[in-house]
């Protein structure tokens, strides 16, 4: 699996970027404009920027995925698992908004700017919000929208777990919450153990009802 490209954008197209690695391939990779411009910035800063990537493997095509941030990436794959979503219209949404204005609008339910997406719809709109509202959560660093903030990058040690109990039935924010809750109250007796000994007994303790 294709984590990331390093390396520096020597083309920008309409829905995409061409990167070239510090292998020597290019990578031809469809993004949202709110990426493009993202990348547009970084290259002016950096010779060489950091693309997460995606890759959809389909019987008539091999589609590479570009994103400005992990966020975007999470973003992107939750979308995809709305049925009737699919990668173009995905990115039309990320395209329109950013990813903090997204999850705001489904924090407050917010079905009348949604529907009002390219693409959305009414309908649409209601699906988001039953479905992705409370899965997708802001990052605890992201200064862009003080109210609703919850655990971030900080959990990212622990995303392994989370998935697993989110993967026993729990929201993924009610997940991250109960993993940093016992995080920090048994951070002594956490802190001599390895990563795998931290993870079964933070999982135990959560079968058990913690």
């Amino acid at each position: 699996m294709i984590n990331a490209i390093r390396g520096k954008i020597v083309e920008y197209r309409e829905g995409s970027v061409v990167v070239l690695s510090s292998s020597g391939i290019e990578f031809t990779m469809e993004a949202s404009v709110n990426s493009i411009v993202k990348f547009r910035e970084l290259s002016e800063k950096e010779d060489e920027v950091r693309v997460f990537a995606h890759l959809i493997h389909r019987e008539d095509a091999m589609l590479l995925y570009a994103f400005s941030s992990e966020k975007e990436r999470t973003c992107f794959l939750e979308l995809l698992s709305v049925n009737g979503i699919g990668a173009k219209q995905a990115l039309k949404i990320l395209s329109s908004v950013t990813v903090e204005e997204f999850i705001k609008l489904l924090n407050n339910q917010d079905v009348r700017k949604l529907s009002k997406i390219p693409g959305v719809g009414q309908k649409t709109g209601q699906k988001l919000v039953l479905q992705l509202r409370n899965v997708l959560v802001i990052d605890d660093e992201d200064d862009s929208i003080p109210e609703n903030r919850t655990l971030g990058s900080k959990t990212k040690e622990y995303d392994d777990i989370i998935e697993s109990i989110v993967g026993l039935g729990y929201e993924r924010r009610l997940a991250r919450e109960k993993v940093m809750k016992y995080v920090k109250e048994h951070e002594k007796e956490l802190s001599p153990l390895t990563h795998q000994e931290k993870e079964d007994r933070i999982l135990m303790a959560v079968m058990r009802g913690y």
